[in-house]
């Protein structure tokens, strides 16, 4: 990152709709490889480092614990 130069951001809101299952679990397996190789992956580290990160897992609580917890 170059000193003075604003961070640009990454914003990831996932599990919008209620039966978006596999959307919060992408981003939680994207979120712990990222955290997993944030060591050890230059180049996971210069992304990190560059970026301002913002995930949202579930954006949807309430649709995505209705369709686990009734039958549709």
């Amino acid at each position: 990152m170059t000193p003075g130069k604003k961070k640009g951001v990454f914003f990831f809101n996932c599990g919008i709709h209620a039966r978006e299952w596999i959307s919060p679990a992408t981003c939680m397996y994207m979120l712990r490889n990222m955290l997993e190789r944030s060591t050890s992956d230059i180049s996971v580290k210069k992304m990190l480092d560059d970026y301002e990160w913002n995930i949202l897992p579930v954006f949807n609580v309430d649709g995505y614990e209705y369709t686990h917890t009734r039958v549709c």
